[in-house]
């Protein structure tokens, strides 16, 4: 092992190193070593480890050795005058209910008990910080979470913490109105299928995946859990419109949809997932999901559809054809858990350094807005589309890097002109060395930041180049969640709907022939864009925030650049600008939104701490793994973000027996301003 300059690098290469020469393959016991060859290993170690890999509980009641024999247990088994050849040797096992269990032997005539005591704290401090680790969930919280959740000891096959990805949409649950990350999606089929049979095939499908058998209760405020029935929780409606005339079938089928999409969820005791079948005709009908996002993403739709038919093909014994069994999700827990954050962390760290303010498309919109969002599309035909395909083949790109870097240069005409800009894109999420992550149901998308710069000089192409440099790279790093790389990045998002699924089912005696949904985001403008024969771009906006004449403005220029860069491909990124200075900007007042934060320097108090201060400060200290210098320092500046939040919330509620909202977190963002508004809710005079 060599020396560096820094920690994190000693650590990158102390990391590895262990890994090579510390497994199951190539790692011998010292002892073994040191009768083998004593000319290399004629020395002590200072510490030994020995690791006892997980025990069973042996018949009788009987205790393992290692388990009786730890410090102090029986007195008289080792010689009071004993000094062992290591000072320290460290015993490492699970036991029978999968506990870690950590011991040290040490003669006190070496080492001094507190010292040793402080080490073995200080070693679980470093393991809790581990991505893997869980808290064990006591007996009395398990039994309030089956409480709240309405359901048996038995009904219950799993109970975890929320993934990552799980983390930004509780912490809207907690901030926004309910119908955000509402999803509803509608597919109108072509052939005969027996109803009941087909609602059948419907739940076997639902009950082969834990994430859609999952509710997540919260106990506390702020604090959630992923609950895993052995049974799904869903519910499916059955309608058959097919008496009424077309006109009056179709306003009943809106109006029963809408009912269902402004039921919500209750996250506690579901159903998450409900479906309702509309009998259209004798040969036409529709099935509709309306779910919480919370369960899945889009890439899950092909995979659950193509399951459903061959469900009901094989209900029916017209199909042999066997569905393998789906991944657990915890092989993808451990698959992120697995990341360097902290070189994620360096990664984005760099990326957005120097990066001022958000550039943003939309105008701040009221607080309480509560308008549905509305959608505006146009289409790429299929002449246009094989033209930018081979661009992108050209400059060694995907299309939806060269859409990507189109869109930076639309952005940049919306801000000043500005040449470096950052907008978000959502990822899939989905390590492709993962077996079976392919066909996996669950929720695995990020949202990223992308930031796109270039010069007078520069090519499209070069501005494509580094788009794409840009995620590869994200590739690597992008399993960090959102909140952690930075706050109030953008205003809106990409996404690239490039989901598999088939039209033609069975034995093509079903045929797929629309697909309609509705869907809700935490941001005033989401972009899809869906390449096939032909690209459908999609706006789908918050009216609160932005008018309809902006919106068509946009798609305008995106599709100005579009037909720029399929008849030019090595066109420079300042022609593709002036490509944009006929079509109007669109004129929109912009106020800045208040940062929560304070201005200057933190003011180091000179006060002592009450309960409350006392108290919040340690919470602080928890959740922020660090020291506060002062009950005024700001809870951003310390690392703090929203996710960080909702886990102040669930400490706050616990310990103070008080409900709080996450925004109220949020805006008393300092331990003085949080233990004061605490006082006041305490005493009910919080406003």
């Amino acid at each position: 092992l060599a020396a560096h300059t820094s920690l994190e690098a000693a650590q990158q290469e102390i990391l590895s190193w262990i890994q090579e020469h510390f497994n199951p393959l190539s790692a011998n016991a010292f002892g073994y070593l040191k009768r083998e060859a004593p000319e290399a290993f004629g020395y002590d170690a200072q510490i030994s480890v020995n690791y006892f890999g997980k025990r069973t509980e042996p018949a009788g009641g009987c205790k393992p050795l290692f388990d009786s024999a730890m410090p102090g247990q029986i007195p008289e088994l080792i010689h009071p005058d004993f000094e062992p050849d290591s000072p320290l040797e460290l015993i490492v096992y699970f036991d029978a209910s999968g506990v870690l269990n950590l011991g040290a032997y040490f003669s006190p005539k070496v080492l001094a008990s507190d010292w040793v005591i402080g080490l073995l704290y200080t070693w679980i401090s470093k393991l809790k910080q581990l991505p893997a680790y869980q808290e064990v969930v006591s007996e009395e919280l398990q039994a309030r979470i089956r409480e709240i959740s309405c359901c048996e000891a038995d009904d219950v096959e799993a109970l975890c913490l929320p993934d990552a990805c799980h983390e930004p949409m509780l912490y809207q649950h907690l901030s926004a109105e309910d119908a955000t990350y509402t999803q509803q999606i509608e597919f109108y089929f072509k052939g005969e299928v027996d109803d009941l049979l087909f609602t059948k095939a419907w739940y076997a499908v639902v009950a082969r995946h834990e994430s859609l058998r999952s509710l997540f209760p919260m106990p506390y405020d702020g604090e959630f859990y992923r609950l895993v029935l052995r049974r799904p929780r869903i519910s499916v409606e059955h309608f058959d419109l097919s008496s009424l005339p077309e006109p009056l079938a179709a306003s009943k089928r809106k109006e029963l949809l809408d009912q269902e999409r402004q039921r919500g969820f209750d996250l506690n005791t579901g159903p998450l997932l409900r479906a309702q079948f509309y009998r259209l005709a004798p040969d036409r009908f529709m099935f509709s999901w309306c779910f919480h996002h919370l369960l899945m993403d889009g890439w899950c739709i092909g995979i659950l559809l193509r399951e459903l038919f061959v469900t009901y093909n094989s209900l029916l014994g017209k199909s042999a054809e066997h569905l393998p069994g789906p991944l657990p999700l915890a092989e993808y827990a451990r698959r992120r858990a697995g990341f360097d954050k902290q070189a994620a962390r360096t990664y984005w760290t760099a990326l957005l350094d120097g990066f001022e303010s958000m550039t943003p498309i939309a105008a701040p919109a009221p607080q309480k807005a509560s308008s549905l969002p509305l959608t505006h599309e146009f289409v790429v035909d299929e002449a246009l589309t094989e033209k930018l395909k081979a661009v992108a083949r050209s400059q060694s790109v995907t299309l939806p890097i060269l859409i990507q870097s189109l869109w930076a240069l639309v952005l940049s005409s919306e801000n000043a002109s500005c040449r470096d800009v950052l907008y978000g894109v959502v990822n899939s999420g989905r390590p492709a060395d993962l077996p079976g992550i392919d066909q996996a149901v669950g929720l695995f998308i990020q949202t990223l930041p992308v930031r796109a710069a270039w010069t007078q000089s520069s090519s499209f192409s070069e501005l494509s180049a580094s788009v794409k440099a840009q995620s590869l790279r994200h590739m690597e790093h992008g399993h960090l969640p959102l909140p952690e790389i930075g706050r109030k990045l953008f205003d809106h998002l990409l996404v690239f709907e490039n989901y598999p699924y088939e039209t033609q089912f069975g034995d093509g005696s079903v045929e797929l022939l629309e697909v309609n949904g509705f869907e809700k985001i935490p941001y005033p403008l989401g972009i899809s864009v869906v390449p096939q024969k032909t690209i459908l771009f999609r706006f789908l906006y918050d009216p609160e925030s932005l008018t309809d004449e902006v919106v068509r403005t946009i798609s305008e220029k995106l599709f100005a650049l579009l037909k720029a860069v399929a008849d030019d491909a090595d066109i420079s990124c300042q022609m593709l600008e002036e490509k944009l200075s006929g079509i109007g900007a669109a004129q929109r007042s912009r106020e800045e939104s208040p940062e929560l934060q304070s201005a200057g320097q933190p003011v180091l108090s000179a006060e002592t701490p009450d309960d409350i201060d006392a108290g919040v400060l340690e919470i602080y200290r928890s959740v922020l793994n660090c020291s506060v210098p002062s009950i005024d320092a700001n809870f951003f500046h310390l690392g703090g973000h929203s996710l960080l939040a909702m886990r102040v919330l669930a400490m706050v509620s616990k310990r103070f027996g008080v409900s709080l909202t996450v925004e109220e977190v949020l805006s008393n963002y300092s331990v003085r301003l949080l233990a004061g508004f605490i006082r006041k809710a305490s005493a009910g005079t919080a406003e």
